[in-house]
């Protein structure tokens, strides 16, 4: 993390695009919410300098605004987690009216029961309703949402409904109907129903999200 975020080092990440899409949009929210995680083992371990670097470079991508669909989510949670480092390290900094602007885009794209819209457009419905729509939604609520109960009570009302069905979508061997391209996203179909349990919002018994996490894995 270090050489990744300082612009001296041949290992520096490089800052993400201001005009357009940019891959490191996507990444940074995995980025600062796995740092907010371990902040209290980490953070300290970083001059003021280092910890500025990180800013920059979280803050690089959330420059571009013009997404208008899931990605709106990524640029979300990197505001949330600086916002949440800042409490304790000043050298962070998150935009509360560019993360309110951001989750409102995604409430354009909310097609009830729990379920999302991969589109301004609502023409799909797609692996991301549980890498991201749920997922992501729980990572900023875990780091802010006592900041924002309104929020939080919207989200977290739409997320149990989600978890209703989604045993439905797992077969007694584990295994799913949805594919993906990448193993995050086939790993990311379980993110939202270990942090809903981590929450205290998961419906059903801690038997089925074991066998469910268990064979899917294997």
């Amino acid at each position: 993390v270090r050489n990744a975020t300082d612009p001296a080092s041949e290992d520096f990440w490089q800052y993400a695009s201001r005009d357009g899409w940019d891959q490191r949009q996507v990444e940074s929210s995995i980025v600062a919410f796995s740092l907010w995680l371990v902040a209290h083992k980490l953070m300290d371990k970083f001059t003021p300098q280092e910890r500025k670097n990180i800013q920059n470079w979280l803050a690089s991508c959330t420059a571009f605004t013009d997404h208008g669909n899931n990605w709106e989510l990524f640029t979300a949670v990197n505001h949330a987690a600086r916002m949440a480092l800042s409490e304790r390290w000043p050298e962070f900094e998150g935009d509360e009216k560019s993360f309110r602007s951001d989750l409102e885009v995604i409430d354009r794209m909310y097609a009830g029961d729990g379920w999302y819209h991969d589109s301004l457009d609502g023409a799909e419905y797609d692996y991301y309703n549980f890498w991201v729509f749920a997922s992501h939604t729980l990572y900023w609520d875990m780091m802010v949402g006592e900041r924002f109960p309104e929020l939080r009570k919207k989200y977290r009302t739409r997320v149990k409904k989600f978890l209703e069905t989604t045993p439905y979508f797992f077969g007694a061997n584990g295994s799913h109907i949805l594919f993906g391209r990448s193993l995050i996203y086939r790993w990311g179909t379980l993110s939202p129903l270990m942090l809903a349990y981590r929450l205290g919002l998961w419906p059903y018994s801690i038997g089925l999200l074991r066998r469910i996490c268990n064979s899917n894995l294997a």
